[in-house]
């Protein structure tokens, strides 16, 4: 069978010229009208391979299990696609948790229509090609139609051979770390549970441990301002203390720390939405630093880091200044062993990784400039990535996962 999955009407898809006409059409009107995921992990644990969320995308996994050709068009954002098309692929995780019925390879079609610029075309690419080999995928063509009307299309220049990114400009230029302590912090929760969860935990323990540091220096305590981004990509305050409306809470910020679990490796539909909006109404504080905090239940911390690519490039669309951030991985091990010892076996890692944040965040700087000021060894891959590895090996932890990831909140 063949689907298409896209942030277009129904009516502006059957105006299309299609090189190849679907079976199933999932269009603006289904996305617009399903949540976004929660996160509750029930599609494995209750009802195995389907999504206990009842809306128009419920049945999403068995539309992928009888799909051989899936066509995704969606708009170009700075991080990749929409937050509509995003939705889709994070809902579609009942069909990746559940063991495949055979062994047919679905063949992925992705046009991105509106990006502007060449460096970000090449970053997207690299970014589905890579999320497919994790996902076992298999990319058939990535296309950039300058047009919604060539959306569809075959017979354009795909991704690998469009022009080379290096001789191209950034349309918008890179805004520089502040540079000075902070004054007023805000910690955004992202996670999409509303009970405890891992991104919850991280954030407390970088403000518990920041506060710590701060009274021990004798600096200054910045004021902290906790914010939660919800599952209809909205904010509200949250906390003791908390006065007025999120957004103009966070517009009298000058640092901000982003929390949140990483979604098919990128970031979560919600958030995504969320920070799309707010950058083009420049809800932020001029040039603030930006700051990440990434949880996943991956073993390897490097599949957060486009996450952290798209993050940055949303930065440079509001005029913010990408910091850099952290990526813990084995996040099923984050909340079990959220009661032992800061600096015990079990949180160590994770431990020195949120100080080593803090002294980027305390000095104003990109968590590379931080680190070659405290002499600490920046992250080969991306010297703006601390990377908290999992404290169990490898074997061990895959045990230990499927009797705690699955019961842990994201």
């Amino acid at each position: 069978m063949h689907t298409l999955i896209c942030d277009l009407t129904a009516r502006t898809v059957d105006g299309l010229q299609l090189s190849h006409v679907p079976d199933t059409v999932i269009a603006r009107e289904d996305l617009e009208t399903a949540g976004a995921c929660c996160g509750c992990m029930r599609c494995r644990t209750e009802c195995p391979g389907r999504c206990v969320m009842p809306d128009s995308l419920q049945g999403l996994a068995d539309v992928l299990r009888a799909t051989d050709r899936l066509d995704i068009i969606a708009r170009w954002t700075p991080a990749g696609a929409s937050p509509l098309v995003k939705r889709a692929v994070d809902r579609s995780l009942p069909f990746f948790m559940a063991p495949r019925a055979t062994e047919r390879t679905l063949h992925l079609c992705i046009w991105l229509y509106g990006a502007p610029d060449p460096a970000e075309r090449m970053q997207a690419a690299r970014a589905i090609q890579a999320l497919a080999r994790d996902l076992a995928l298999e990319v058939d063509g990535i296309w950039f139609p300058a047009s919604i009307e060539d959306a569809g299309r075959t017979d354009l220049t795909r991704a690998e051979h469009q022009s080379d990114p290096a001789s191209a400009g950034n349309v918008c230029e890179v805004t520089p770390a502040r540079g000075s302590a902070p004054e007023r912090i805000a910690l955004i929760n992202a996670s999409p549970k509303t009970g405890p969860s891992a991104t919850a935990h991280l954030l407390a323990d970088f403000a518990d441990a920041l506060g710590a540091y701060t009274r021990l220096s004798g600096s200054p305590q910045p004021a902290i301002n906790d914010i939660v981004c919800g599952r209809d990509g909205s904010l509200r305050a949250s906390g003791f203390g908390q006065h007025g409306d999120a957004e103009g809470v966070l517009a009298q910020c000058d640092t901000i720390v982003i929390g949140y679990p990483l979604y098919f490796g990128s970031l979560p539909s919600h958030l995504l939405a969320w920070l799309e909006g707010a950058a083009d109404a420049r809800t932020f504080a001029p040039q603030a630093n930006v700051y990440a905090i990434c949880n996943l239940a991956s073993y390897d911390p490097e599949r957060a880091l486009p996450s952290f690519a798209a993050l940055e490039s949303l930065c440079r669309h509001a005029g913010l200044a990408w910091c850099g951030g952290l990526t813990a991985a084995g996040g099923a091990m984050i909340l079990p062993a959220s009661r032992s010892p800061r600096m015990g076996t079990w949180r160590r890692k994770r431990s020195e990784a949120i100080d080593a944040l803090i002294a980027a965040v305390r000095l104003g700087e990109t968590v590379s400039e931080a680190a070659e000021r405290i002499g600490r060894t920046a992250c080969a891959a991306d010297p703006d990535a601390i990377l908290a590895r999992c404290p169990l090996p490898r074997p061990v932890y895959r045990i230990a996962a499927r009797r705690l990831w699955l019961r842990s909140p994201s």
